[in-house]
């Protein structure tokens, strides 16, 4: 190698674990969905959940949802043209299954499903969540006191994810730098796996539809919102939400 490539090495690794601390740093500096909070009063809630062959998935989430404590809400799952057992396992459930339809052109698969889903619901508030999300009991009731307390037109969480292998381990760090080496707090950025929307400020800034061929819809729609003069909050929820 020699001693230009072991310095280049070196460095490389030193750059490395920088940029890990960096995002870490910044990442403990977050503050956390408030334990401590106290819902008040209760705004109909709809939770939209895009499923594309999430059969095995889904029972973990729609139990945890069933187990909620907050007293207003529905829940809809849209098939986006699965071909395994994901509407049954829905139905199975109890909750409402629309079966999305083929999405057109210049739309990415999430952002249509997630549009048809919003488009049929009726609750005050919206919350997108990933089928392999498990919520804990008071999540949602923490999450609209803090979306309400803090006038927030969207409030995205930040989960513990579930790392059972070595590279999960590994990469899950680094996915989260993405995030924070740059040291932004939850101003315009979002997580895709717990987005709660007031739903007019959803519809006012064109929602899914406004980011139809983003592949990283999640942070072109809280950009959208912030460059509005709407407040986003993305908050820390590890005992709240895991992945």
């Amino acid at each position: 190698m020699g001693i230009r490539g072991g310095v280049a090495a070196q460095g490389l690794v030193l750059a490395h674990i920088l940029f890990g601390w960096l995002s870490w740093r910044n990442y403990r500096r977050m503050p956390h969905l408030d334990e401590s909070l106290r819902c008040e009063n209760f705004p109909s809630v709809s939770i939209v959940i895009p499923a594309r062959n999430e059969e095995s998935r889904l029972p973990a989430l729609l139990r945890s949802l069933a187990a909620l404590d907050y007293p207003d809400l529905e829940v809809v799952v849209v098939d986006d043209q699965s071909i395994d057992g994901t509407a049954r396992v829905a139905r199975d459930f109890g909750v409402r299954v629309i079966e999305g339809a083929e999405a057109p052109s210049g739309w990415t698969g999430k952002c249509w499903a997630c549009w048809q889903g919003a488009a049929m619901t009726t609750g005050t508030y919206l919350l997108f969540t990933d089928a392999d999300t498990v919520h804990g009991t008071r999540s949602l009731t923490r999450a609209i006191q803090a979306a309400t307390s803090r006038r927030a037109a969207l409030l995205s969480l930040l989960p513990r994810h579930r790392c059972e292998t070595f590279w999960e381990r590994l990469l899950v760090p680094y996915a989260y730098a993405l995030y924070f080496a740059g040291g932004r707090r939850g101003t315009g950025i979002a997580n895709g796996q717990y987005m709660l929307f007031e739903g007019d400020a959803y519809q006012r800034t064109g929602g899914h539809r406004a980011v139809r061929g983003s592949l990283v819809e999640d942070v072109d729609i809280a950009s959208r919102i912030a460059n509005a003069g709407e407040r986003v909050l993305l908050l820390r929820a590890e005992r709240d939400v895991s992945v």
